[in-house]
């Protein structure tokens, strides 16, 4: 036996994943226990709803179980949570404040300055700083879970957005971005079709509407254009339905190529980047 795992949502605002748990080689009555060690057996909890199995956890074993005994048990299969790091500028008197937040829950190191952040502060409370620009870099822990985050924070006023046009450039939208009609989600297939390396993550397909509308969810795959628009292709052919409306939901990244790339996609789409969202190796 073995389960399928895949990621159907995750809350920034509660830090909760939603999960969509499959049983395979389990016969016509699978079982499915969990727990957050390796040594999960039919002792540990059970799950109620695969289809929609909610947690907080950054790391967790899943067991199926045939009760017909016609399956042995096999490994059980591990998930690890993708940790995402967020940060708020808060303005305190003559001061500044960062405002750390992992999802899900993590334990955080960061620094400033660019020393190694696996060796700094830990964060249990805003981190004071003043009006300078500073560089900070923060590492997340949870489980087998880990997460980094490193930004330049631009000095109290500049609101110039820092990116170089020539190299690779993470787009991490806070609630993500929605392609929300057809021609939007052309638009981006038309411009990256050709570009493999842009990845995008999180993506949830809708093909059609009301209650004959389709979904596909890749989770935390990350997706090319090309990739995208064959699945969509593909989708309406089986249906029968050519010109059906699509939506595309992206809720985790988008790995551009080019800082160049990344600005022209929030230009066509009207996204307005910010330091915040931005993440880029110079």
């Amino acid at each position: 036996t073995s389960v399928n795992i895949s990621t159907n949502n995750t809350d920034v605002e509660t830090g909760e994943t939603t999960l969509c748990l499959t049983p395979r080689h389990a016969g016509d009555n699978p079982v499915i226990y969990y727990a957050s060690h390796k040594q999960v057996t039919e002792q540990d909890t059970q799950v109620t709803e695969p289809e929609n199995f909610i947690t907080k956890e950054a790391t967790l074993y899943f067991l199926a179980i045939d009760p017909d005994g016609n399956h042995q048990p096999g490994e059980p299969s591990r998930w690890v949570a993708e940790l995402k790091i967020r940060y708020d500028i808060e303005n305190s008197g003559t001061k500044r404040r960062i405002i750390l937040q992992c999802t899900p829950n993590a334990a955080m190191t960061y620094s400033l300055g660019g020393t190694n952040a696996k060796e700094g502060s830990s964060y249990n409370q805003p981190i004071e700083i003043g009006r300078e620009e500073v560089l900070l870099q923060v590492v997340a822990q949870a489980g087998e879970a880990q997460g980094k985050l490193e930004r330049n924070i631009p000095k109290d006023g500049d609101t110039s957005l820092d990116v170089d046009d020539y190299q690779p450039v993470t787009f991490t939208p806070t609630k993500g971005v929605s392609l929300d009609d057809t021609e939007k989600t052309f638009i981006v297939i038309e411009k990256f079709r050709d570009q493999p390396d842009t990845k995008f993550k999180g993506v949830r397909i809708e093909i059609g509407e009301g209650e004959h509308t389709i979904r596909i969810n890749f989770g935390s795959r990350g997706i090319s254009a090309s990739v995208l628009e064959t699945t969509i292709t593909s989708l309406r052919e089986a249906l029968g339905e050519r010109d059906a409306t699509v939506n595309v939901i992206i809720k985790e990244s988008i790995n551009f190529t080019t800082g160049a790339d990344a600005k022209d996609f929030a230009e066509k789409l009207g996204i307005k980047l910010s330091a915040a969202n931005l993440q880029q190796q110079k």
